[in-house]
Order: structure tokens, then sequence, then C-alpha cells
């Protein structure tokens, strides 16, 4: 079925490519298109047309000079330059001199970039409170290590505006294929998970049913809208299920999307570390198995040479330092979040044909795995 949103064209003939695609339940997807020069633009696909009526006309209600487009042949509504019905005050941002809409998931949240290097995440209303406590936190449980973590510059609770100041250097993403920089990131992130793993802050629950839970909602949710990947992951998922159940370890304050562009790398710093949305407690080899997943996958995606990918993930382990129990985990998560990146990658039609890879890779060890640890 999403095949058939992967092309549309706008009023005056802008054509619209999918970038990505996130569902929200069986019959809501979130859409992400590029335009001709590169531009997002955000969208939604509901399966009750009476739904999408109701929401066409509310968010070109708050929005009205911004463009709001029902594709009926499609039913996708598109919301260009910021259109919102919940997210409060992105076209304002969007006028401003140098600001650039980077992402923009519709009803749930936004990130503008804007002059003089700042970043503001757009909430709903009565979101940014906690985002701030926890930002706020998490400074203080760090203060002193080795990870630096986005400083606060301006906060609209009212807007659910939070602006913060880049972090210094590139992200460890950018340099995956500079063979000089490459492995002096993965051992900064290293540092930087080490350090946040050690860190006393509590936070939420997240054990292994959790993550089997959501494993099975994703593929549930895939199923409406690619049955044979949907197929593929579900006979996937049992033997991935069983490992995750098998003698979980302690828990540590997680990131749980901990990944290589969640990771900025600057030598007169040091490691910084973004998006805090999902800390919780649980088991440390989460994160470390789904940046071992990302690595596979950049491989695959052509963005970094398998021996650079080698070297990056001993240099990430070596800092990192996984204590016997941890390294015994890892396989188990490792399978995890190629199984979630299986089921994500469905949804982006330059990707689809990874689906499969990265059903192939599992129960096999990571690609690197530093010396065979894991």
């Amino acid at each position: 079925m999403i095949e058939r949103l992967d092309h549309l064209e706008r009023a005056g003939g802008i054509a619209l490519t999918l970038r990505r695609a996130w569902a929200r339940s069986a019959t809501h997807l979130l859409l992400e298109y590029l335009d001709e020069r590169g531009a997002i633009v955000p969208g939604q696909w509901m399966a009750d047309p009476e739904e999408t009526k109701r929401r066409v006309e509310a968010t070109r209600d708050r929005a009205p000079e911004a463009g709001v487009e029902w594709i009926e042949s499609t039913g996708v509504l598109l919301q260009p330059g910021g259109a919102d019905r919940k997210l409060r005050g992105i076209p304002t941002l969007l006028r401003e001199p140098g600001t650039v809409l980077l992402s923009h998931r519709p009803e749930r949240r936004a990130v503008v970039q804007r002059a003089g290097g700042r970043f503001t995440k757009v909430l709903r209303p009565g979101r940014a409170e906690a985002m701030v406590d926890g930002l706020e936190r998490l400074t203080t449980a760090l203060a002193g290590g080795q990870c630096r973590v986005p400083t606060l510059t301006d906060v609209d609770v009212a807007a659910g505006h939070v602006t913060c100041a880049a972090l210094p250097g590139r992200s460890m993403d950018d340099v995956l294929d500079e063979s000089g920089r490459a492995p002096a990131a993965a051992r900064a992130a290293g540092v930087a998970l080490r350090h946040l793993h050690d860190a006393d802050l509590p936070a939420p629950d997240h054990a292994a049913a959790a993550e089997r839970a959501l494993l099975a909602e994703q593929i549930d949710r895939l199923d409406a809208f690619a049955p044979a990947a949907a197929a593929a992951c579900r006979a996937a998922l049992p033997p991935v299920e069983a490992r995750l159940a098998d003698a979980p370890g302690r828990r540590v304050l997680i990131h749980r999307d901990f990944y290589d562009k969640q990771v900025f790398f600057d030598e007169r710093t040091g490691p910084g570390l973004l998006d805090f949305d999902t800390l919780a407690r649980g088991e440390a080899a989460l994160d470390v198995g789904n940046m071992l997943a990302h690595l596979e996958l950049r491989v695959m995606q052509g963005r970094c040479r398998s021996s650079l990918a080698v070297v990056a993930s001993d240099a990430f382990l070596d800092t990192y330092h996984p204590d016997a129990a941890v390294v015994d985990r890892v396989p188990a998560y490792l399978d995890a979040s190629r199984l979630r990146l299986a089921c994500l990658y469905a949804y982006r039609p330059r990707w689809r044909e990874l689906t499969g890879r990265l059903l192939e890779r599992l129960g096999t060890p990571a690609t690197t795995m530093n010396g065979g640890r894991t």
C-alpha cells in the first residue's frame, strides 16, 4: 500500500518524493516528502477520509497562508511551511532569516535550525516543561564528566519551544567515511556512552519485555502498509524474542536511541550527545547493540567502508569497556535493533531493499566485534 504514496504532485505541478514515513497506527501514517529543491514537505495519511477532512480544515485554520493541501487521489494531507494544528509557531520561526526546517512529524514535534548556531525543538503544548526538566537534571548528572549535552538558551513553555545551542564539532555520522576521523569519533562515542550509563538519574524502566512488545507492535503496524515486509519480519521475530528473554542484565541509565547521528565529536571539547526523549533504566547492551547495528547499516548504505566500520566498532568498544555481562547480552539487542531497523526502512522507498538484508544478518555476529568478543 505504501508504494502508492512514494510520489505525489502538488498544485502547480510540483513533484514530491517520499523520503520516509512513520506508522502511528494501522490507519495513520506520518509522512516526510522532499520537493524538487530538497525542501521538506510533511504530511499525513489516514484511512478515514472524514477524519482527514477535519484535520485539513483545522490545519488550514491554524496556518491559512502555508499552502495546506489535500491530495484526494491518495488521501494525503500535505502540511508545508510548518502548518500544524497542534504544534505552534513553526511558520513564524521559518520566516526568520537563515532558518531551516530539519524535521517535522505532524502534530508530534519539529526541529528548526536557526541563525547563530541554535536549534529549536517544537513540541505540543504542555510537553516543554518535562523536556527542560529532564535536560537540566541530565546536565547536572553528567557535570564534570566527559560527555556534553546541548545547552539551553531559551524556553517558551506556552508555545512548546525549547531552544538549545548547537553542540561543537561534527556528528559521528558525518565522518564515518573519513579514515582519519571515524575511529576518533567512535572512541568519543564509547566515552560518552560510558558516562551516560554511569550517571545516577531516575528514569522509567525499559526491560527486555518492553523491547519485545515494541518489536511486535512495529510489525503489526507494518502489516497494514507493507504486508510482505511485515510477514518476513514476523517470521524472524520468535528467535529474537527468545534471545531477549534470556538472563537479562542489570539496569543502568540508557539512551534507547543511541547511534551515530546522536554523537558529536570535537577534539577540543570532547564528545556530545543529542536527544534524550527516550531515556530509561534498562540494559546497557541495548545502546551498545543499537550502535553496532547502525554501523552495519551504514556499510549497507554505502556510507562507510566495511573495513572502516570494523575499526570504528572496535574503537567504540575499546573506550566503552563493556563488562562480561554486557558482552553476553549484546547479541540479543543487536538482533533486536536489526529487526527494528528492518521494519523502519520498509517505509523508506530509497532503502526498502535493506529490510531483507538486515533480516539476513539476524543471528550472526556484528561485522566488527572487537576480536569476536560479542
